[in-house]
C-alpha cells in the first residue's frame, strides 16, 4: 500500500474525525438546547464554556430565566442586561425568556414550588422542540434555594414527564469552594465543555454586560472561577 503524503494523511484523519462526529453529533450537539437559570447572569457566570461550544457547533441555544430582580426598576434593568449579554456570544434575542412570576421571587432564602417550575420548563420544551436541557445539580453551585429548585423541577420531569422520551437532561456539577476558585485539576468523569482563551474572553465580556451586577467580586470570579473555564455535566436520564 503506497504511503500517504502529509496532506493526504491529514485529509484522511479529518474525514475519519468527521465520520465519528456525524455519528454522535445529534447526541452531543442537538438542534435546540435549553439552559434553565434562576437569575440574569447565571447563563454566563456558570454555563459560559458550554454555551460557546454549542453555538460554535451550530446549536440553537435558548435561555429560560425564572426571575430578574426584587422591584420593577431592577427587573427592567436586568432584563435588558440579559438580552445584551446573551447576544454577545450569539444567542438569538427571541430565544431568551424571563418569567418573573410571583411564584418565583428573586430571593436567597426562598425555594420555588417544584411542580410549578416543572410545568413551566415542560411547556417551554414542547413549544420550542428542545432536545437537551442544562441546569443546576442538587448543590446549585452556590447552594442558593432558587438554583436548587430548578434541579428538583427537572428531576421531577425526568420521573413524571413524557418529554424524557426525546429530551435529555443534564446537571452542572457543583464543586467545593477550594476547587471552585483555586484548584483546576482535571475532571475525568461526566460531559465536559472547556473554554479556550478566546472563549474565556467572550465569557468575560458577556458578564460585563450585566453592568448593574459587575462589582469587584465578579471581577475576581472571572479571573479565578473554574466555571469560566470548564463545565462538567452529569445526565439525569
Amino acid at each position: 500500500m503506497p504511503q500517504l503524503n502529509k496532506k493526504n494523511r491529514e485529509k484522511l484523519i479529518d474525514q475519519r474525525h468527521q465520520n465519528t462526529v456525524n455519528k454522535h453529533d445529534k447526541k452531543l450537539f442537538p438542534k435546540n438546547s435549553l439552559f434553565v437559570t434562576a437569575h440574569p447572569d447565571d447563563e454566563c457566570m456558570f454555563y459560559g464554556p458550554t454555551i460557546i461550544k454549542l453555538i460554535k457547533n451550530h446549536v440553537q441555544v435558548y435561555i429560560l430565566c425564572f426571575s430578574s430582580g426584587v422591584n420593577d426598576r431592577e427587573k427592567k434593568v436586568r432584563k435588558g442586561e440579559l438580552q445584551s449579554s446573551c447576544q454577545h456570544p450569539g444567542i438569538d434575542k427571541n430565544h431568551v425568556s424571563v418569567l418573573d412570576s410571583p411564584l418565583f421571587p428573586d430571593s436567597i432564602k426562598t425555594s420555588w414550588p417544584v411542580i410549578d417550575v416543572a410545568t413551566e420548563i415542560e411547556n417551554y420544551i414542547f413549544r420550542n422542540e428542545i432536545q437537551t436541557v442544562y441546569t443546576f445539580d442538587e448543590g446549585g453551585v452556590s447552594g442558593l434555594p432558587n438554583h436548587i429548585s430548578l434541579y428538583k423541577a427537572v428531576r421531577h420531569l425526568v420521573h413524571c414527564s413524557r418529554v424524557t422520551s426525546y429530551c435529555k437532561f443534564y446537571c452542572l456539577k457543583s464543586v467545593p469552594p477550594i476547587q471552585k476558585y483555586i484548584f483546576y485539576g482535571r475532571e475525568c468523569r461526566g460531559h465536559i465543555f472547556a473554554a479556550n482563551n478566546e472563549g474565556r474572553l467572550k465569557i468575560e465580556r458577556a458578564i460585563q454586560r450585566h453592568a448593574s451586577q459587575y462589582v469587584w467580586f465578579r471581577k475576581v470570579y472571572i479571573t479565578f472561577s473554574v466555571y469560566t473555564r470548564r463545565n462538567v455535566f452529569f445526565p439525569l436520564n
